[in-house]
Formats: structure tokens, C-alpha cells, sequence
């Protein structure tokens, strides 16, 4: 049987990226990072980074589609509730 993940939502900072040919003026305007919600399954949770997967499969120990977010853009991080 397949160990058994919480389920979380985790509040991030991520960086913003323009591109193409603008004026400098344009590029030195302020883009602040943006906030941006992630949730899934918490697969590891330390000081360097919180690692959540997309899907499982709860037979085994197949997964799928990570993201890694290092631990300095977490904002916060909620358990969500699970119902089985």
C-alpha cells in the first residue's frame, strides 16, 4: 500500500519575465515577483524546499508532475482537508 501524502496549498513568490524589443524606460519600470497558489500532494518539506506532486497513483509509488519551490519564495503553506 502507498504512504499517504497530505494534501496542501502553498502561497509562493514567483519571478516575472518580459521580453522583446521595448525602450529601456519600458524594462526599468517595476514588475514586482508574482503571487502565485500551487497545490498537491506534499512529497517533502525542509529548509532548502517544499516539493509537491500533481498525481499518484494510490497503489504504488508512481507519481507525476512535480514542482520544486525553494523555501525562500513560500509565503505560506495550508493543509487542505481530505476526505477518503
Amino acid at each position: 500500500m502507498a504512504k499517504k501524502f497530505p494534501i496542501v496549498e502553498v502561497e509562493w513568490l514567483d519571478s516575472v519575465c518580459t521580453g522583446g524589443w521595448r525602450d529601456e524606460e519600458d524594462y526599468a519600470k517595476e514588475y514586482p515577483p508574482a503571487i502565485i497558489r500551487s497545490a498537491g500532494y506534499l512529497l517533502r518539506s525542509d529548509r532548502s524546499q517544499v516539493v509537491i506532486i500533481q498525481s499518484r497513483d494510490p497503489k504504488n509509488s508512481n507519481a507525476s508532475d512535480s514542482i520544486s519551490i525553494p523555501r525562500s519564495a513560500v509565503k505560506k503553506m495550508v493543509r487542505l482537508l481530505r476526505k477518503e
